[in-house]
């Protein structure tokens, strides 16, 4: 069983290395440019304002004007295309605690897809538990359109700095996990 535990180990520690290295690429294709300079130096010596200001703004100015590019009027969208992994971070861990971890980036995945398609076209979301593959679905949390959005809006204030509606959430889930298990 040790044997299996070191390989598996192995392997985990062998992507983890592969995606910090390509962190590091990445990072290194940008280090020369005299903004992410500064922005180190500011980082290094404690600086967040400034560290922020060189580095963080520019990229949310990018990502902002990006959204409002492709997505024009809607808050919603924007924020969903903005902040995905914040969203997604969210969902995923809220359906490992539910339903486990089984699949559980594909639902996220899924319910992502979903909820986009749902912004853009008004089509509520509904899943169809009776098709041949049904792993991407979730099967406890997050099976009705009004939990999804529910779950949207919530995550959306949590974001902004207004934990009520995440908590509420919350609460009910702690009710609903109570009860299921």
């Amino acid at each position: 069983m040790e044997k299996l535990e070191g390989a598996i180990k192995s392997v985990v520690d062998g992507i983890f290395a592969r995606v910090a290295e390509g962190n590091r690429v990445a990072f290194e294709g940008h280090a020369e440019r005299e903004e992410i300079k500064k922005g180190v130096a500011a980082l290094t010596s404690g600086d967040f304002g400034r560290y922020e200001y060189l580095v963080l703004h520019p990229l949310n100015q990018f990502t902002s004007g990006l959204a409002e590019s492709v997505f024009p009027g809607s808050a919603k969208l924007q924020f969903l295309a903005r902040e995905i992994a914040f969203f997604q971070r969210h969902l995923g861990e809220t359906i490992k605690e539910i339903e486990g971890s089984s699949c559980y980036n594909d639902k996220t995945q899924r319910i992502s897809r979903a909820l986009l398609q749902f912004f853009l076209t008004g089509k509520e979301i509904a899943w169809d538990y009776s098709a041949e593959y049904t792993y991407s679905l979730p099967k406890k949390i997050f099976v009705t359109h009004e939990e999804i959005v529910e779950f949207f809006d919530a995550v959306h204030f949590l974001f902004y700095g207004r934990p009520d509606r995440y908590l509420a959430f919350r609460e009910k889930l702690a009710r609903f996990s109570t009860a299921a298990g």
